[in-house]
């Protein structure tokens, strides 16, 4: 269930494809992978499912993909830089940040997320999505007219674009148009038939505590 590949490659983010660089690709399509990355400036190393990409800069974390191919990424220490899949989702985990990431297959293609820990903006064309701990969206961006949509599943999340941010209460949802402001929330115009249930949050193992100091040698009169 896990792939190593080494190659040249490009990668399309946002609609932009980028130069063309060496990656080390590791394809996780199902199970869990906890890995010490060093960085390099000769070669990227990146975590991908189908639902998700991790580049990382020097870090060490954990990537998991289950049964549905939703995938959970938790940075223990370091940051990578994510986007989902289709690539019109991008955000940053700092350490000991984790989301999970599910896109929906064609041709609905809706993409949810979920902040398990930390405080995480996820950037969804020209919109941003502020998410707390516990908190889930699902969204969708369309390539063709530039429309955001937004939908709250779980907690109150905000939302910005063009300088304006509204406060999407949770079931409801809101509709970014490309250079404009987000509209008041209201019913989603996203099926909701098409959310997943969100996983338990990831269990994060406590370091080890350090071993205990070597017993001092007995003293000559003793």
């Amino acid at each position: 269930n896990i792939t190593i590949v080494t190659g040249i490659k490009k990668r399309k983010i946002r609609g932009k494809w980028s130069k063309e660089y060496l990656a080390r690709t590791i394809k996780v399509d199902r199970g869990e992978v906890n890995a010490k990355i060093i960085p390099s400036e000769k070669i990227k190393t990146e975590f991908e499912s189908l639902a998700a990409v991790a580049v990382v800069k020097g870090t060490t974390l954990t990537y998991t993909v289950n049964e549905e191919g939703y995938a959970i990424i938790h940075s223990e220490e370091g940051e990578l830089a994510c986007n989902s899949q289709d690539g019109w989702v991008t955000f940053t985990l700092s350490s000991g940040e984790s989301i999970g990431a599910y896109i929906c297959p064609p041709p609905e293609e809706v993409v949810l997320l979920v902040c398990y820990t930390g405080t995480i903006e996820f950037n969804v064309g020209n919109t941003t999505v502020t998410l707390e701990a516990g908190e889930q969206i699902a969204a969708y961006y369309n390539p063709t007219t530039g429309v955001v949509n937004v939908a709250s599943v779980v907690g109150e999340v905000e939302v910005t674009s063009e300088g304006t941010t509204v406060t999407v209460a949770e079931g409801l949802g809101t509709t970014c148009p490309p250079e404009a402001p987000p509209g008041e929330p209201t019913t989603p115009t996203i099926d909701p038939c098409y959310f997943v249930e969100a996983p338990p949050p990831p269990m994060l193992m406590a370091p080890e505590p350090p071993p205990p100091p070597p017993t001092p040698p007995a003293s000559p009169s003793e």
